[in-house]
């Protein structure tokens, strides 16, 4: 990136060896060469005014500063705090969280941070409407960006090369962040509450570090999450995936790879297939509510063992089509042979629980609020299954 802007106001000893950068003072050694100084504002891990900090040479993205700092700690910079003394900070070694409503030229004196050792965090802020103050940022545990309404544009993280969790709540951003080309991977992405997020098209070039956790949640513009096929081919045997109140969702193309782990999937008014979760072979975790559109189990015949399947859900409140109200059977099950906990309700339309020919092992069996199901047939249904199994049925949700 090109150096713009004006150099930051600095001083120096006699012999040239500077004694303050951005506000902060510089102390010099025996020999007159800089070592390091006092600074202050905001939060620190210590709680006192004073922390460590190095100095290091020209700036080399961002503004010119013919000297640059490292501070040794943590920070948490809130609104009206005094932003000038980290003019020319190039890295945290510690995390970064700054909140509140800092206006974008106040926030510029970021503009040549391109490290934080842990986290990054900004957020609650309705100022900003994109990430050009923070355009420098190369390295990172965390990127969080939380609660930024007129944020529209975060194309200024396009040199990000390590951030390996994410999370992007409650923005405009139409479209995820594009990364660098040599960006290093994710193992974490909670992206929820962005009313305007279409694209996920950026994701797809992201490597995975690890087992991979993801969660789309409340983005209710999001008609696809087809672009994330490429992170679940990556580690199909152990991923964890949430999706829930998309309402713009239309379908589950771009699951089909994921074999194991643990999925929850709900509130997606629009879906009516289960077949791209062909793939599912062995999970800890399917829980399955609130899928008005979805009136069949197809799609999960390879499914031989789960920890723990719910199909609907009760509430306090009674049914409210918690559940899968079109399901009226459990075919589709074919494959499956063992469930550790199995949870049946909240379902207006299931009228029988044939369809698990093969189930025989279970310790936990939960039926209840199933209106069209009888004690007859909850009778033949664990009939089939080898004791001990802990059973409950009820006609009525009561929780």
């Amino acid at each position: 990136m090109g150096e713009t802007g004006s150099e930051a106001t600095s001083s120096t000893t006699s012999d040239g060896a500077p004694t303050s950068i951005g506000g902060a003072t510089i102390g010099t050694s025996s020999d007159g060469s800089g070592t390091g100084g006092t600074e202050t504002g905001g939060e620190s891990s210590s709680g006192e005014a004073a922390d460590e900090w190095t100095m290091e040479g020209p700036s080399t993205c961002g503004p010119p500063c013919p000297v640059t700092w490292v501070l040794d700690d943590w920070r948490h910079i809130n609104a009206g705090d005094d932003l000038s003394q980290y003019e020319c900070l190039t890295r945290i070694t510690g995390s970064l969280s700054i909140t509140g409503e800092i206006p974008p030229d106040s926030l510029a004196v970021f503009a040549n941070l391109q490290e934080t050792g842990t986290w990054f965090s900004f957020g609650n802020n309705t100022l900003v409407t994109d990430m050009t103050p923070f355009a420098c940022l190369r390295e990172t545990e965390a990127l969080m960006l939380d609660a930024l309404p007129g944020l529209v544009d975060a194309s200024a993280l396009s040199g990000l090369r390590s951030a390996s969790r994410v999370e992007i709540l409650d923005t405009a951003l139409p479209a995820l962040p594009a990364f660098a080309a040599d960006f290093a991977g994710i193992e974490y992405l909670n992206v929820s509450h962005n009313p305007q997020l279409e694209d996920l098209g950026s994701a797809a070039e992201w490597p995975v570090l690890a087992s991979l956790d993801v969660s789309f949640y409340d983005n209710e513009a999001l008609a696809s999450v087809e672009p994330l096929a490429g992170l679940f081919a990556a580690h199909p045997d152990d991923f964890r995936l949430s999706l829930g109140e998309l309402p713009a969702l239309t379908d589950l193309a771009g699951l089909e790879p994921i074999r194991s782990g643990w999925v929850s999937l709900h509130d997606l008014p629009l879906v009516t297939s289960l077949a791209p979760l062909v793939g599912l072979e062995s999970v800890e975790v399917l829980y399955l509510h609130t899928l008005p559109g979805v009136g069949s189990l197809a799609g999960l015949e390879g499914l031989v063992s789960v920890g723990s399947l719910s199909l609907g859900l009760c509430t306090e409140f009674g049914l409210e089509d918690h559940g899968l109200p079109m399901l009226t059977s459990l075919a589709g099950l074919d494959g499956l042979q063992a469930v550790g906990d199995l949870r049946i309700r909240g379902n207006a339309g299931l009228m029988d629980l044939s369809g698990a020919p093969s189930l025989m092992t279970m310790q936990h069996l939960e039926i209840v609020g199933n209106p069209q199901l009888t004690p007859e047939d909850f009778f033949a249904f664990t009939g089939m299954l080898t004791p001990p199994v802990e059973k409950q049925f009820d006609v009525e949700c009561d929780e």
